[in-house]
């Protein structure tokens, strides 16, 4: 299956602060054989993640299930 996610499903299953959001964008995200992001989409997730989590965390959080 391929899916296009958008920021809110990226958010919900990095930051997991409702369960069963986080658990529903894991499953998607885990059941697609591709997966595209849209720019803007990746660039609104970078920025709640450092707004969210700081500057020094984000980079690990985001570049690391990018590889």
């Amino acid at each position: 299956m391929k899916i296009t996610a958008d920021t809110n499903v990226l958010v919900r299953a990095v930051v997991a602060d409702d369960p069963a959001q986080s658990q529903a964008a894991n499953a998607a995200l885990r059941g697609a054989e591709q997966i595209a992001v849209a720019l803007p989409a990746l660039c609104e997730f970078v920025w709640v993640l450092r707004w969210r989590r700081g500057w020094r965390s984000w980079r690990r959080v985001v570049i690391s299930p990018m590889r």
